[in-house]
């Protein structure tokens, strides 16, 4: 069955194929501001947007709030929902290069603790989301902790599925690859994506949070509904790598670098744009959605949302346009959004 989403984003794709970004900038962005204009008017959107293209960015800017009293900026940072599972990927394929580990490796050569299914997942089959293991139960634990997520997998007894043999989109697939992460290099998880990843991208306005709800609320935006009210969870969120923060600059600045195999080669990279072989609908790739022709990404797109928040980045590389959305009240419109401003940057 076609969703509306994979509609959406076919749209998305074919404007980006048969469109030309000639127009004037100046013009440009005068109609993507009278856009979102319409946007907010209609309360459809409320966060920040940034598109660049031929390299340079031609619009940037805050609509709305980014909690109940204080209005949205372009520093605020926002959760990017699944979007946070490329950095473990890259993570991985950064340690492979390095000859630490290599992705055909089973878990049980890392984490030895785990039971006995252990020997019979790969690295690439948590990278593809085809390890038969099941979703995490959020509503299991009041504190969603680092250790209580290994505690409920070493009390799994089978997994779900022969790996391999089918495709399941779980949080444990990347939360276990973080963990050979730090197994492998001897750092903590966000020390390692700071000093390999960030850092060397000057991404200066992301980081990882230690709790949610939210501590330290000044540089985030805070998820809320129509009626104002903020999000509020049955439980408390403390494993850092689902609280990934950071800005559409800075996502620009992790996509580029992607892009550019600034942070891996070009091998790594394809490994990462590629689904598994199996015939099903809606596969990811650690890098979400990517056409790759000739062993070349010629479009990556990745969606992910948090409760009210929802982010999503198109990367067109054959007409180098790149559009960012952040929002912290989310409404499911950004393909639309996305694909209403390709249209207007391509006529």
């Amino acid at each position: 069955m076609t969703t509306n989403k994979q509609v959406t984003l076919k749209l998305i794709m074919l404007i980006a194929l048969i469109g030309s970004a000639n127009m004037p900038k100046a013009l440009a962005s005068d109609k993507i501001d009278s856009l979102f204009t319409s946007l907010v008017n209609s309360k459809a959107f409320n966060g920040v947007v940034l598109v660049s293209s031929k390299g340079k960015i031609v619009y940037h800017n805050s609509f709305g709030y980014a909690n109940l009293e204080q209005k949205l900026t372009k520093e605020h940072q926002f959760n990017i929902g699944s979007i946070y599972k490329e950095l473990p990927a890259i993570a991985i394929m950064q340690l492979q290069e390095r000859g630490k580990l290599d992705i055909n490796d089973k878990l049980s050569e890392h984490l030895p603790d785990l039971p006995s299914w252990g020997e019979k997942v790969s690295l690439k089959s948590l990278l593809q989301y085809t390890g038969g293991l099941p979703k995490i139960s959020w509503g299991k634990h009041k504190i969603i902790s680092n250790e209580a997520l290994l505690k409920d997998l070493q009390y799994l007894d089978t997994l779900h599925y022969t790996p391999d043999s089918n495709y399941l989109y779980t949080n444990y697939s990347p939360f276990l690859l973080a963990k050979i992460v730090e197994k492998t290099s001897g750092e903590q998880f966000t020390s390692f994506v700071e000093h390999n990843i960030t850092n060397p991208l000057g991404m200066t306005q992301s980081g990882f949070s230690s709790c949610f709800p939210y501590k330290e609320t000044a540089s985030k935006a805070i998820p809320f509904n129509d009626e104002f009210e903020e999000d509020r969870l049955p439980f408390t969120i403390t494993s850092e790598l689902f609280l990934f923060t950071t800005t559409a600059k800075d996502l620009l600045k992790l996509a580029n670098g992607l892009h550019s195999e600034e942070l891996i080669n070009k091998n790594s990279l394809e490994i990462i744009s590629k689904t598994s072989e199996l015939k099903k609908d809606d596969l990811q790739a650690p890098l979400g959605n990517v056409v790759l022709k000739n062993g070349k990404i010629t479009y990556h797109a990745h969606h992910g949302s948090s409760g009210n928040f929802e982010a999503l980045m198109s990367i067109d590389k054959e007409e180098d346009i790149s559009i960012i959305l952040l929002t912290n009240r989310r409404k499911g419109n950004l393909y639309e959004i996305t694909a209403q401003i390709k249209e207007i940057l391509n006529n």
